[in-house]
Order: structure tokens, then C-alpha cells, then sequence
């Protein structure tokens, strides 16, 4: 996928902290090697010839949508097109564990007090609100084989985020989003606590701000109901 990239001469954008955190690490693996292993990048090339795709050669960026937005497009141009400022909404942000600590550099943000999310919470009139859960794991890397604890620990998150004054969380995951929002009734039954709290993609909430309708980013398909939300903006 890097080396597609490469191919256009363009960087790879990603929209799930996953995908940022396991396909940029590959991609500071790769750059290291060529430097101190080149051998292990010819046998990787090798295997690409087999698929007909060029080769890597190490000269792109692996960039989240979010660091994408911040560092490359810039809040004061995401400002300037908020047509519908998200006024009084409380947003918890929820990062992802892999975006923030997976590769060995974050140029946009500091991994263990970051402020990228909750920077962008406030251009679009949002209020960020923080609790202890934001920069931990949502729980989805065990669900396949410790379901309960994965649920426990999405269940903790949740209610820290409502103890804070939370109207929604707010996660730049897919995966996040399926263990919080997806999965969120199941995770209230191992709890044994009533839930609730809407679930958007860092995306859905940039595009109400600048003026996408509900209905097109699906927010009435949401496991979660997001009425709640879209009646405290108006909706």
C-alpha cells in the first residue's frame, strides 16, 4: 500500500488509528532498514515484483486524517469553513491507543497529553471535555478472546466520559468507534449500567460543522442513537 503510494507520488492518507499506527510503523521500519538493512528491503521488494507493484522506496508519508487536518490543512482554514458552529456540544475526545504510541515519532501532537482533537473540538465551537480514558485502549484488541474484559474496559471509558459532562464521544477509529458504539449494549449488560452516550467519527463531527446534513453522514444508523446530539445543535 506504501509503495502505491509512492507511486502517484502522493502520502497515504488513513482515517482509523489502527491503520496509521501498524501501516506507519511498517513505513519507519522500512525507512531504517534501507539505511541499516537493505537487504531486508530488497527481500520485501522482491515479493512486491511478484505482486507487479513498484517498489518501496521510501519516500512518501503515512498520515492520519486528523494529522492531516492539523498539521497540513491548517484550524484557521477549517475555521473558516464552520458554517454550523457546534455551540455548547461537550466532546470527549477518544484517540486510539495505536495512533498515538505505536510509532516511535508523533510529530503532530505529544503522545501521552495530546491535544489534537480537542484543538479541533474548539475551531468547530465545540467544548472538549477530559477525562482519564482518552488516550487508553478501547478494549477492541481483546474482544475476540476476553470479551468481558474488553467490554469492562469500554465501559469504564464511557462513564468516565459521561462523569465529565460528555454529549458524545468522539474517536478518529474505526475499530474504537465499533467497541464504544457497536458494541455499547452489550458492553452496558456486562456492566450492569445503563449508557447511551452517541459515538462519532472524528470525521462526522467536521463534516456537521461545516454544513453536511445527518442524514448523509448516516447518524440515524448509528447503534447509539445521536438524537440526543442532534437535538442539542438544533437538529
Amino acid at each position: 500500500n506504501i509503495a502505491l503510494a509512492e507511486a502517484l507520488n502522493l502520502p497515504l492518507l488513513t482515517h482509523c488509528s489502527t491503520c496509521q499506527g501498524v501501516i506507519g510503523h511498517v513505513d519507519e521500519r522500512l525507512k531504517e532498514a534501507k539505511h541499516n538493512n537493505p537487504n531486508y528491503v530488497e527481500e520485501v521488494n522482491n515479493y512486491l515484483q511478484k505482486e507487479h507493484c513498484s517498489p518501496y522506496q521510501g519516500t512518501t508519508t503515512v498520515k492520519h486524517l486528523l494529522w492531516a487536518i492539523v498539521g497540513d490543512y491548517g484550524l484557521d482554514n477549517l475555521a473558516a469553513k464552520v458554517i454550523r458552529p457546534l455551540s455548547g456540544l461537550n466532546c470527549a475526545g477518544f484517540y486510539g491507543c495505536y495512533l498515538l504510541r505505536v510509532q516511535d515519532t508523533l510529530p503532530y501532537d505529544n503522545p501521552f497529553q495530546p491535544e489534537s482533537l480537542e484543538n479541533v473540538f474548539r475551531t468547530v465551537g465545540a467544548n472538549p471535555v477530559y477525562y482519564q480514558g482518552r488516550t487508553q485502549c478501547c478494549g477492541w484488541p481483546l474482544s475476540s478472546y476476553a470479551t468481558t474484559q474488553s467490554f469492562q474496559m469500554a465501559g469504564k471509558h464511557i462513564l468516565e466520559a459521561m462523569a465529565a459532562g460528555a454529549d458524545c464521544l468522539v474517536t478518529p477509529c474505526p475499530l474504537c468507534h465499533l467497541n464504544l458504539d457497536s458494541r455499547q449494549p452489550e458492553v452496558a449488560k456486562v456492566i450492569g449500567r445503563s449508557l447511551g452516550l452517541p459515538v462519532l467519527h472524528f470525521s462526522q463531527l467536521v463534516a456537521l460543522a461545516v454544513g453536511v446534513s445527518p442524514d448523509r453522514l448516516g447518524l440515524d444508523r448509528h447503534i447509539v442513537s445521536t438524537k440526543s446530539l442532534l437535538k442539542k445543535l438544533g437538529f
